[in-house]
């Protein structure tokens, strides 16, 4: 079996289970009265989001509670977690786990809510809170990296994952990275990672995603119109395959606080040969070739269109790369992303802007379904 790093930065997204399985050590086991759609893709998306605003603004990253952002209480998001059935919920409530405990130094709440979900798996959780007590809560990003680790085991998909962040600065600007291992080929995740396959596994926040030679014009009416022109798709390439682009980003999420934006994105992927963006990832030192980078930036001066309920947003950035490389080992696949989204408010003090990088940072984190996707093959 091959081997696939995925390291992502702040990815727009920026999972097969490849011949991997989904059931991993901590994740839970799936109920058997469940059924995959018993819980709507609203409702994990809400529950995820509640997560991940319950642990930021323990840490004090995020200032609105999880009631201000009008999201489902922890103990409510994590009732949905542990009751969904959908192939890849394993994968959610082992990132579910690992962001709660990490986070969870002097939270009750916290701590009960990760206990929670590793219910009936007292063994699991005496891991965890070993690893969590040995690292001290000084760093969560650290920490939630380790438990990933600890919840998974080798037929987990994705096996390894390494998260950084959130970055928040006043001027506006927000950056999230994470790293993924997954098993498979350059080629396979390519096809994953392409962003015409983003609306496939990453459909709780991507209505539609496809390559265009339409250049819509703007609204600021929010919400966005039922009757805003959307640009034809009439330009599909080969996924995974090397071309440049203007990609139609479609990002609806009725969870989010009903967020909406509609991107005009310039795309450029390239194969083997020099990247695609500033740096190479894959070989800083000596410039090799990249085996697979995908690289965007915003093709209009904003958004086509972005709302958070009836109020406009001003989304000014929005670029990134994911780049597949090869490992120092045979079958070892390398995948580093790094995206930027920029804004002209602060983020993390408002409501509409926390909900909006919220859903972002939990649209990120989702590329564990996208390179684990079971309907990409």
């Amino acid at each position: 079996m091959m081997t696939i790093r995925v390291r992502a930065g702040a990815v727009l997204l920026a999972s097969v289970l490849l011949a991997c399985g989904t059931n991993a050590v901590g994740t839970g086991p799936t109920p058997a009265t469940t059924t995959a759609n018993s819980v709507t893709p609203e409702q994990r998306t809400a529950a995820m989001l509640s997560v991940h605003a319950a642990a930021y603004h323990h840490a004090k990253i995020l200032k609105p509670t999880t009631q201000e952002l009008q999201l489902p209480t922890l103990s409510a998001a994590v009732t949905t977690l542990a009751a969904d059935g959908d192939v890849l919920a394993p994968s959610r409530r082992r990132r579910a786990v690992a962001k709660l405990a990490a986070y969870a130094k002097g939270d009750p709440e916290l701590t009960t809510a990760w206990h929670t979900l590793l219910a009936g798996q007292p063994a699991v959780a005496a891991k965890v809170q070993t690893t969590v007590d040995e690292d001290g809560g000084t760093e969560p990003s650290k920490t939630e990296s380790k438990l990933f680790h600890v919840l998974g085991d080798p037929t987990s998909c994705p096996r390894e994952a390494t998260f950084f962040g959130p970055f928040i600065e006043g001027s506006g600007v927000v950056t999230v990275r994470i790293e993924m291992t997954v098993a498979g080929t350059i080629a396979n995740v390519a096809r994953k990672l392409d962003p015409q396959n983003w609306d496939e596994c990453g459909g709780a926040y991507f209505k539609h995603t496809f390559l265009t030679t339409d250049t819509p014009s703007p609204t600021s009416v929010c919400p966005i119109p039922a009757s805003f022109p959307d640009p034809s798709e009439n330009d599909a390439h080969a996924t995974g395959s090397e071309y440049h682009a203007k990609l139609f980003e479609d990002f609806d999420c009725p969870a989010c606080g009903k967020t909406q934006t509609k991107n005009l994105l310039i795309v450029d992927t390239i194969k083997n040969k020099g990247p695609c963006g500033t740096e190479n990832a894959c070989a800083p030192n000596t410039g090799d070739p990249v085996p697979y980078e995908i690289c965007f930036r915003l093709a209009t001066p904003t958004s086509l269109g972005a709302c958070v309920g009836n109020t406009p947003v001003h989304l000014t950035g929005d670029s990134g790369s994911l780049t597949a490389c090869n490992g120092a080992t045979a079958g070892d696949v390398v995948v580093s992303s790094r995206k930027e989204l920029k804004f002209k408010e602060n983020l993390a003090n408002t409501v509409t802007y926390a909900m909006l990088w919220l859903s972002r940072t939990e649209a990120i984190q989702m590329l564990a379904d996208i390179v684990c996707c079971p309907s990409v093959p």
